[in-house]
């Protein structure tokens, strides 16, 4: 009986089927097939549910914008729009993001969060004249605690997700979370 080895000689063996690997997820891997999966979590593997076709909303007004505090050391002001908010059926928390720098220029942006693990996706970018650009291919990324991605792990962990790694119950929730500026996690480190 003959042993076969290396790559290039298993196609010749008789009763080897040859099929690619997978490499095994870790956290903070992501499938972009949008097909169902199993993914890392401190809370255990989860089936993701498929992603829903997503609607750009309307240009955000400045009297429903609900501002929040950042955790990290920047001059930015953060607020999210309250009417864009929503908890979807496929676990995504969707909402309409604007960030003001000092000198006050605007970037607005609608996303969507996952919460376990943080995970976000840039839909579309604000243009000036109140209408959208949509972001070709959107991937999702990990939300880290560093430079920009600080907003979005903000976000997942103190507003947008509750400590079990599900996302909040609704908006109505969400909004209240952040009007009364009660985050999520008690203890407030900013780097």
């Amino acid at each position: 009986m003959a042993i076969c080895l290396g790559v290039a000689w298993l196609s010749g063996c008789a009763g080897v089927d040859v099929k690619p690997v997978d490499p095994p997820r870790s956290r903070g891997q992501v499938d972009t097939s949008g097909e169902n999966m199993s993914n890392g979590s401190i809370f255990g593997s989860k089936e993701r549910a498929r992603e829903i076709n997503v609607t750009l909303p309307s240009a955000p007004a400045t009297a429903d914008l609900l501002p929040f505090d950042l955790r990290n050391s920047t001059d930015l002001k953060a607020a999210i729009d309250r009417r864009s908010l929503a908890v979807g059926t496929d676990g995504v928390v969707r909402y309409v993001l604007v960030l003001t720098s000092a000198r006050g220029v605007r970037n607005v942006s609608f996303e969507g969060i996952r919460c376990d693990p943080a995970e976000w996706k840039m839909y579309a970018i604000g243009r000036e004249d109140n209408t959208w650009s949509a972001v070709r291919d959107p991937e999702w990324r990990v939300a880290e605690q560093k430079a920009w991605n600080a907003i979005r792990f903000t976000l997942a962990k103190d507003y947008l997700c509750e400590a079990t790694g599900l996302p909040s119950r609704d908006a109505a929730a969400i909004v209240r979370r952040i009007k009364n500026s009660v985050p999520a996690r008690n203890t407030r480190t900013y780097n």
